[in-house]
């Protein structure tokens, strides 16, 4: 059975592997699919066709599971405001040890407080 990461409260929960795809944290009562929370590990190095743009740093995976980037700070910010980043959706960097909610992110977190 494997054991998988809570994105909203980050409470390790081990799950069978023939339940359903969508579970509920006991700890914060939150539902997420855990086969996705599974596979959201660090995303691999970009190819090399792929542009950087400078300072871009970010990855965010939107709620159907679509990973995006690398990406700047301030296009995470520009899609918050905009609505193709919604709360829920995840993000990381390098140097974060798991995917996080957007929401619960410290420089997006203001973001969500001013809706």
């Amino acid at each position: 059975m494997p054991n998988v990461e809570c994105p909203h409260c980050g409470q390790t929960l081990e799950v069978d592997e023939g339940s359903e795809a969508m579970v509920k944290c006991p700890i914060c009562e939150k539902g997420f699919n855990w086969q996705r929370a599974l596979n959201l590990s660090a995303p691999a190095a970009p190819q090399a066709a792929t542009p950087i743009t400078p300072g871009a740093r970010w990855y965010f995976a939107t709620l159907d599971g679509t990973q995006y980037g690398p990406t700047s700070e301030a296009e995470i910010v520009n899609g918050i405001r905009d609505g193709r980043i919604p709360g829920g959706s995840l993000v990381w960097r390098s140097g974060m040890s798991n995917w996080v909610p957007v929401e619960s992110t410290a420089p997006f977190s203001a973001l969500f407080q001013q809706v």
